[in-house]
């Protein structure tokens, strides 16, 4: 078949109508090949319209004539979905063949995808009507296997987004109170107040994995990071919480913006501690770092003496 056989002659559409089944499911395997040359010669977009056409008519007419088994796959369904229509739908069906779509896209994309993405949605609904049973039923629910679960649908991303945020706010609805433990947990207050210090020491469970997976990770790297504290002066703020947890392990090397902020926050976790006694005062603090500095100075000094051959090493 050449490229100028694409025209939607009279001719054309009337030799089409003419053929019986076999003529037909040849003159299908034509437009194959066409559309491979057409595609090669980056010409197909603008002649989809007219190949659809030629193509949508050849499919119809095979099902006229009771030839459907000859075709195969998406085309079997696309051809099938065609002859069932109404001509003000077949003509708008096909009027989706710009920009190189065939017929067979079109059929995907408007019953196939949407079957699927149905499929999808109804499939979510049973975990999530699952999940608020879950939660009815003990008071306590975790999220992260449903979202789990969501994501592994061929969903926009949007959707699945959304259909997370719904889950969410029906469980808050119900009074269930999320505990940002990066599980998706929730619980209602009824709950919690039963099981708060389990919930508590499972969470500290949980963050003393995570340290010492850290702590494994520096002895590995032979290193630890430098950690800028900013402008914190309080406990008040979690990260920082955490960085002062992370460098009193050893994990991690402090840097104060000035000396009031160091004594600020040894201060405030003394005091969150129950400590009252022996806080560090400014003064205080100023002087250990003194002191520090002068032993610093001292040792430097002598290894100097040593390495000149001043000081003979015992």
């Amino acid at each position: 078949m050449r490229n100028d056989e694409l025209a939607l002659t009279e001719s054309a559409l009337s030799a089409v109508v003419a053929m019986d089944r076999e003529g037909l499911i040849e003159y299908l395997g034509k437009l194959d090949v066409l559309k491979h040359a057409l595609e090669v010669a980056d010409e197909f977009n603008a002649k989809s319209v007219e190949f659809a056409k030629l193509e949508a008519l050849a499919l119809i007419r095979v099902c006229e004539l009771g030839g459907q088994s000859s075709l195969h796959g998406h085309r079997r369904k696309a051809a099938e979905w065609l002859f069932a229509m109404r001509d003000d739908a077949r003509a708008e069906a096909l009027g989706m063949c710009s920009d190189g779509l065939t017929i067979e896209q079109v059929w995907k994309r408007e019953v196939k995808d949407k079957e699927r993405s149905d499929n999808s949605l109804a499939l979510v609904k049973m975990y999530e009507k699952d999940v608020v049973a879950e939660f009815r039923g003990t008071g306590m629910v975790r999220l992260d296997r449903y979202d789990r679960h969501v994501e592994e649908l061929q969903l926009a991303s949007d959707v699945r987004k959304a259909l997370k945020d719904n889950l969410r706010n029906k469980i808050r609805s119900l009074g269930g109170h999320g505990l940002g433990d990066g599980s998706g947990t929730y619980v209602t207050a009824e709950k919690a107040a039963v099981d708060f210090d389990e919930i508590v020491y499972n969470k500290v469970a949980s963050m003393t994995r995570d340290l010492k997976r850290l702590q494994e990770i520096c002895k590995s790297e032979g290193r630890v990071p430098t950690f800028d504290f900013g402008q914190a002066y309080s406990l008040d703020n979690p990260r920082i919480l955490c960085l002062v947890i992370v460098c009193v392990m050893g994990l991690g090397k402090p840097v104060f913006k000035t000396h009031d902020q160091a004594v600020a926050l040894i201060n405030n976790m003394c005091a969150r501690l129950g400590i009252d006694y022996g806080l560090l005062s400014k003064e205080d603090f100023n002087y250990f770092e003194k002191l520090k500095a002068e032993q610093d100075r001292r040792t430097a000094d002598l290894m100097g003496e040593i390495l000149r051959g001043d000081t003979e090493v015992a």
